[in-house]
């Protein structure tokens, strides 16, 4: 039987009849007695072949044999024995883990089988794992494999020196099967290094990784850094470069691109798998035993393979040829769209390695035709960045690597790409989730891949970019979101071909590739084929006609769809779709063209085809498209090409029919819940009627009426779902306040309409049901509020009865009467409110304390005090009496608890005592409300400005009839002070020139438009100041700098007014002579007198500022630091005449700022921050205020001053220069050479550029700072500035005889200042003679005649002048020559003919005297050919004598030299 048994296969025993030989070999050996008995060594036998099929059944029968203690140990033994050959200890301990599992509660090995246990363990681990024999050693590691977990933990750490690299020995004994020996260091890990991450599969390579798993638990760092170098060394060595290079990669991406969904299916299978094997989070203690059961999750795998790819594109350099461009090819298939972002880095690393190596970045497609094209790429990925938060922040890692990537890409697109792309990746990081927009970025991605096409400009690429988009529908199947996007990029793209057969072509793969079934799929088709109309309108109209009239054939199928579901849902989602491609074309299409197309449409009933739906979804698609149409005229409007939409009662009526299809199921019934679907398409259609009805003509009665009758139900909606039903009813308000807005421009039609709508919202307002009283009462308040805008605003009807109160004012404004309100119907229907039930009518959560209906009869009686009264005007006292009731009432809306019944009982009575008053009187105007004061007063200027355009009373004296109200506010104790902050502010924010903004001084030719609001302020402020008592006086003295601030920036802002009339101007100028006087300060009424015709003259005007800024510097000092405060950030303001004020003023500040330490300080700072100020008056006035800091002050602020002068001394305008040059010796009067010395030769610089100015002072100005800047020249600079001097001293020289006389004193100061400089006796010798006696004899004894006298007393003393000096330059400065002949060479070409004959004259001179050969061999021959040519050609009479004079003396002087070559001689010749 044993030998039958060991030749029977595994299969063939079933674990029964196994159990009962084990039985009958166990009592075989217990019946019989003998030692030695052949039935014992028969059963023995039977035992061991049983054990050699299932060793874990005869284990566990053996343990539960040693417990009971009936079985013979001597037999037992010799059975273990005869199966050591066959692995029996392995088994054993693997039978003794299974028992103790199983049997938790038995007795654990006890100390003899402990002791026989670790002495088989040292036998093991000491002889017989180290045999030669390799089958004697890998059936030891077996063993050893299932005695770890039995063996004492400290043991066997103990034992870990020798015992770790023995088991390794091992794999080299034999290398064919290194399952075991893996498999032991595994277990052997396991106990000693508690692990995480357990494996259920047992292969070679699975037990090598869960080894690393085990060991990187207990020392991650280490095991990182090895895994790290490994891969380095293994792309080192090109192992990652072989054949299977590719699939390497390929495996990683793959792992790389598992998705979330994947992962979450994974993890539930798992789950499962556990729970149906029972072990899942099983886990065995017993004696420090630990047994864990698991799987490796594929979100880690993941996140290795991440890594892995990351780290070889970024720390691996043999990797970039590998995966260079194979990465591109990766990114199209959709099995890798989740690896993207990690592709997108590894891309970019690539790159970025490249560029730092200036390899170029390309592909040869050429030998690489598998490599996608650039504009398969740009395709794939511009739509994956429709979904910005994917993993690994997919859309900065997209737009990173396109930004890296733009070289593939046509060289226009990269300059575009580096401004654009930041803005996206910044827009994402800005962004927070709760925030987000997804339609904001979904536009801005299509307007990148728009300016893409557009500066790429060829129809060829962008036709290959349409082909590529059209092709990678493949790669989003199933993926809606994406699908839809890629809808409107094609769209995008199509809109930018010119071929219309390819454009209809890719239309039709887009409705053919599109699902219309998905809402969020059909919406992007639709809005994909709408931008292909916008430059494509007839193509996409054709092929939506061909589309409807293909489903419209199917007429008996239509009608079987009322059998079959499925078909009607497939009809519904065509009819949808092809409504919104409607839509949307209208929307996008041109404005020029679309009015004869909408009314096609729906003239010819294309759009009543697509009525008959039955679905919520494509009845909401039809709405929407009716709902474009209508804004698509909107627009039409708003370019310029406005249109009535003619058969717009025919859309409503659609719409409508719509609507109440989708009511009439629900409409009155009771249920407390609706359907969403059914409520956004109620919310679609309201939106829709809103639309057309604020488009041309205007509605109808009965259209209106037909709009209420299918709207105003909505009221009754249940109250729940709330947030679509609290958008419904907000729409509804919306729409009825449209209605009232576009009813009519005259006051009538409003005001009917108005009542009627009020009328038919009475039924809700009285309802039983609280939530509709609730809503009703919010649509009212925004009525009301809707018809008080139309009164209060155009036509200052607020103030009207002010003026009435004055008897100045005539005549009806075009407004209804204050009897339309019908007021005492409007109070019976909403007095009782105030008293409701309903906590939520009383206070609203939404106004927090206010309480609706006493709100509604505020606001009723705000509008009917607007309002004139048929029979004329009530009393002053009646009229108090009505504006106190009316205080009371806002008073009742600001109460806070109304909890009790007494408190409610008494604000009742309250209300209806104030309701009576007001009931009673007729005016309408409230000037005692402080709270609508500022709206008070900007009526009454609106009504100013609108009188003054009437009767054109600006161009004539004598006072308005509004002057009246502008003096009962001046009077007025409460309102005086706001009534005069509010007319500064308005001077204050309103230029007098609406088109001052961002312009310089010289634009003010052009033509102004004059803004007429801040004009009726300032003669506002004429009429309070001439006849203003003491509430406006008081109020004057806290305002003293703000009004004189407004008034003097005004001044500025009146000028420009080129082509117009000066009354702007004179209105200004008389209201600061009425301030002066109200104030008391006659010096400063006086100085403005006399600068009335500065004040009134272009250019002149900023004088008059300046002179009038001195007086009140005088005369109010303590204010100009107030007055200093508010000028500062006048600088700063957009209109330049304010701003060129203000700088006038502080710059007059400036010079009476001593003993102002602070304000000084604070102006020095503000002038010297706004230098670089578009206007150059601007900046001309800040340099010459700050060139004027006191005397004693100005060693504190001299490097700041020197500063700005060195900053603006060579500005684009010369005035600006002028005056940095003029202030530049006022500052170095008083600093110091510490100050002076750093920016010495930078003004020196500068200054040379200046002295050819055309400009005469400038040229003077220029010459006398360089003079005052040689007092500086000492120590380390000396040397430097003298290398400035030599190379401008001939310059000097020549404009000493220069035509103005100011040139000439100027340079005559600078020479004598310079000369001791050189260092030369004889040049301060000829500069103590020749220039003191200049003025008399030398440069200013000029004839009459001297142009036509050549040889006039000034000629004969300044060439001596000069002879005498190029004598001593020759001798002194021999080195410098070429220098000094070099600078009179080029004063040739000055542009004063008396420059060019002194340039003459020194030319002639120096080359005259000099002896040396070679520099006369140099010079002579270029200098002979300019003055033959000066002969020839000058226009100037002296230039060309001084010329032939030249001539002569060269040639004289040649001609006598000896020196001189033959050759010399025959080239000037």
């Amino acid at each position: 039987m044993a030998r039958t048994i060991r030749d029977m296969e595994r299969m063939q025993l079933s674990e029964d009849k196994i159990k009962s030989m084990v039985k009958i070999s166990f009592a075989e050996m217990t019946s019989c007695k003998d030692l030695d008995s052949s039935w014992e060594h028969a059963a023995s036998s039977l035992l061991v072949a049983v054990c050699c099929q299932m060793p874990s059944l005869v284990m566990e029968e053996i343990f539960l044999q040693l417990v009971g203690g009936s079985v013979p140990v001597l037999a037992l033994v010799q059975a273990l024995a005869e199966f050591s050959t066959i692995d029996a200890f392995a088994c054993w301990s693997a039978g003794m883990i299974v028992y103790v599992e199983k049997y938790p509660s038995a007795p654990y090995l006890g100390p003899d089988m402990q002791a026989l246990l670790h002495s088989a363990f040292d036998l093991f681990l000491g002889r017989w794992l180290l045999a030669r024999d390799a089958k004697v050693s890998l059936a030891t590691v077996e063993a050893l494999a299932q005695m770890f977990p039995l063996i004492n933990k400290i043991q066997l750490k103990s034992a870990l020196p020798k015992l770790v690299p023995s088991i390794l020995s091992v794999y080299k004994k034999d290398s064919s099967n290194c399952f075991p020996v893996t498999h032991a260091l595994h277990m052997l890990l396991e106990v000693v290094l508690p692990s995480g991450q357990p494996m259920l599969e047992f292969q070679n390579f699975n037990e090598v990784a869960t080894c690393f798993v085990i060991i990187g638990t207990a020392f991650p760092e280490d095991l990182f850094n090895y895994l790290l170098s490994l891969v380095a060394i293994m792309s080192a060595v090109g192992f990652l470069q072989q054949d299977n290079d590719r699939i390497f990669l390929e495996f990683l991406v793959k792992q790389s691109a598992i998705t979330d969904s994947e992962v979450k299916i994974l993890h539930s299978q798992q789950e499962a798998l556990e729970i149906a094997l029972g072990t899942r989070n099983a886990e065995i203690h017993q004696n420090h035993l630990r047994l864990k059961v698991g799987f490796v999750s594929p979100s880690e795998l993941r996140v290795v393979s991440d890594k892995i790819l990351y780290l070889l594109a970024s720390t691996t350099p043999h990797m970039e040829e590998l995966m260079w461009p194979f990465l591109l090819k990766v990114l199209i298939p959709p099995c890798f769209t989740g690896a993207i972002a990690t592709l997108c880095k590894c891309i970019c690393e690539i790159i970025k390695r490249k560029n730092g190596k200036g390899e170029p970045v390309y592909v040869d497609y050429r030998l690489q035709p598998d490599v996608p094209r650039p504009e398969e790429v740009l395709g794939r990925l511009i739509v994956l960045l429709q979904n910005p938060h994917a993993r690994n922040h997919l859309a900065a890692s997209i737009l990173t690597a396109l930004l890296n990537m733009s070289s593939l890409f046509p060289t226009a697109v990269q300059l575009l790409w580096e401004d654009e792309i930041p803005k996206l990746k910044a827009y994402i990081s800005d962004s927070e989730d709760d925030s987000w927009q997804q339609e904001t970025w979904e536009e801005m991605i299509l307007h990148l891949l728009s300016e893409s096409v557009d500066v790429i400009s060829s129809s060829e690429w962008t036709m290959s970019m349409a082909n590529a988009l059209s092709g990678h529908y493949c790669l989003y199947e199933g993926d809606n979101q994406h699908c839809a996007f890629l809808h409107r990029c094609l769209g995008v793209v199509l809109s930018k071909v010119d071929n219309r057969s390819f454009v209809r072509e890719k239309i039709a793969t887009m409705y053919r590739q599109s699902n219309v079934a998905d809402t969020a799929n059909r919406l992007g088709l639709a809005m994909g084929m709408g931008l292909v109309a916008a430059s494509h309108l007839d193509t996409v109209l054709e092929k939506l006609k061909d589309v409807l009239e293909k489903e419209s054939r199917r007429t008996i199928t239509r009608f079987l769809a009322s059998f079959f579901a499925q078909r009607e849902k497939d009809v519904d989602n065509i009819y949808a779709a092809l409504a919104l491609m409607y839509g949307y074309a209208a929307s996008y299409a041109p404005s020029t063209v679309i009015e004869a197309r909408i009314d096609k449409l729906v003239g010819t009933n294309v759009l009543s085809r697509l009525l008959d739906v039955k679905s919520a979804a494509a009845k909401q698609a039809v709405i929407t498209a009716i709902n474009l149409l209508g804004q698509a005229v909107i627009k039409a409007g708003a370019h310029g090409v406005p249109f009535p939409l003619k058969r717009r009662d025919t859309m409503l009526d659609y719409v409508m029919t719509l609507m109440v299809s989708q009511t009439s199921s629900y409409v009155l019934a009771t249920q407390s819940l609706l359907e969403a679907d059914s409520l956004r398409t109620q919310n679609l259609a309201i939106n829709a009627c809103t639309t057309l009805v604020s488009v041309e003509p205007k509605l109808t009665s009965a259209s209106r009426d037909r709009i209420l009758e299918a709207t105003l139900r909505f009221y009754t909606l249940p109250a729940e779902p709330a947030p679509v039903v609290d958008s419904v009813l907000s729409d509804l308000t919306n729409l009825l306040c449209v209605i009232l807005r576009t009813s009519g421009e005259d006051g009538k039609s409003r005001a009917d309409q108005v009542h009627h709508l009020l009328n038919s919202l009475d039924q809700y307002i009285s309802s039983q049901v609280d939530h509709h009283r609730e809503r009703a009462c919010m649509s009212v308040l925004a009525l009301l509020r809707e018809f008080r805008t139309f009164c209060t605003a155009g036509c200052s009807h607020l103030f009207l009865s002010l003026c009435l109160l004055y008897k100045v004012v005539s005549g009806t404004p075009l407004l209804p009467s204050r009897d339309a309100l019908i007021l005492g119907k409007r109070v019976m229907m909403y007095l009782p409110r105030c008293a409701d039930v309903s906590s939520l009518i009383r206070k609203s959560k939404a106004l927090g304390k206010l309480t609706f209906r006493l709100q509604i009869i505020d606001l009723l009686f705000s509008i009917a005090l607007t309002l004139p009264k048929l029979g004329g005007s009530s009393s002053m006292e009646s009229r108090q009496v009505s504006f106190g009731a009316l205080s009371s009432l806002e008073e009742l809306i600001a109460v806070s608890k109304w909890d009790s019944t007494a408190e409610l009982a008494g604000t009742l009575q309250q209300i209806v005592g104030a309701v009576s008053i007001l009931l009673t009187n007729d005016e309408v105007c409230s000037l005692a409300q402080e709270t609508q004061s500022r709206i008070v007063m900007s009526e009454l200027l609106a009504a100013a400005v609108r009188e003054a355009q009437v009767k054109d009373s600006l161009k004539h004296k004598g006072s308005w009839p509004i002057d009246e109200a502008f003096k009962a506010f001046a009077n007025h104790v409460d309102l005086a002070l706001p009534f005069l902050d509010y007319l500064v502010s308005v001077l204050d924010q309103t230029p007098v020139l609406k088109d001052d903004t961002d312009k310089n001084e010289q634009s003010s030719h052009a033509p102004h438009t004059i803004d007429y609001f801040p004009i009726a302020a300032v003669r506002a402020l004429t009429t309070a100041f001439r006849v203003g008592g003491d509430p406006i006086r008081k109020a004057l003295e806290q305002r003293y700098a703000t009004v004189f601030c407004a008034l003097l920036l005004q001044i500025g802002g009146s000028h420009g007014t080129t082509g117009l009339d000066k009354q702007a101007s004179r209105d200004i100028i008389l209201a600061f002579k009425t301030f002066c006087r109200f104030v008391g300060d006659l010096d400063m009424e006086n100085v403005v007198d006399s600068s009335i015709d500065e004040l009134l003259t272009e250019g002149y005007w900023i004088k008059a500022v300046g002179k009038i800024a001195h007086c009140v510097a005088l005369t109010h000092p303590k204010k100009v630091g107030a007055i200093c405060n508010l000028l500062w950030p006048v600088l700063k303001r957009d209109y330049v005449f304010q701003r060129i004020a203000a700088a006038a003023a502080l710059s007059e500040y400036v010079k009476t700022s001593r003993g102002t330490a602070d304000v000084l300080e604070q102006l020095v700072g503000v002038l010297s921050r706004h230098i670089g100020d578009e206007s150059p008056v601007v900046r001309r006035l800040c340099v010459e205020g700050l060139v004027q800091v006191p005397h004693d002050d100005m060693a504190q602020y001299a490097p700041q001053v020197l500063g700005v002068i060195v900053t603006l001394i060579d500005d684009d305008v010369e005035s600006v220069s002028y005056a940095a040059v003029q202030g530049l010796p006022l500052v170095l009067e008083i600093t110091t050479e510490e100050t002076v010395v750093p920016v010495l030769l930078n003004l020196c610089v500068r200054l040379r550029s200046l002295q050819t100015r055309e400009s005469v002072h400038m040229r003077a100005a220029s010459f006398g700072a360089l003079g005052t800047l040689s007092a500086f020249a000492t120590g380390s600079q000396l040397d430097a500035f003298l290398e400035q001097m030599h190379s401008i001293l001939p310059r000097v020289l020549l404009h000493i005889n220069d035509e103005d006389s100011s040139v000439r004193q100027a340079c005559k100061t600078t020479f004598k200042r310079i000369a001791p400089l050189l260092q030369a006796e004889e040049l301060k010798h000829v500069a103590r003679l020749d220039c003191k006696e200049s003025d008399n004899r030398l440069v200013e004894s000029r004839s009459p005649q001297s142009e036509t006298n050549l040889f006039s007393f000034r000629r004969l003393y300044y060439d001596a002048f000069l002879k005498e000096i190029t004598r001593h330059l020759i001798t002194r400065f021999s080195d410098r020559l070429d220098t000094y002949l070099s600078c009179a060479i080029q004063a040739f070409d000055s542009p004063w003919p008396r420059v060019q004959a002194n340039a003459v004259s020194f030319v002639a001179f120096m080359l005259s005297q000099l002896e040396d050969q070679r520099s006369s061999s140099i010079y002579v021959p270029q200098v002979v050919t300019l003055l033959m040519r000066a002969v020839e050609n000058s226009p100037s009479q002296i230039v060309r004598a001084r010329s032939a004079w030249a001539l002569g003396v060269l040639l004289e002087q040649l001609k006598l030299s000896s020196s001189f070559s033959g050759d010399v001689l025959a080239g000037c010749t």
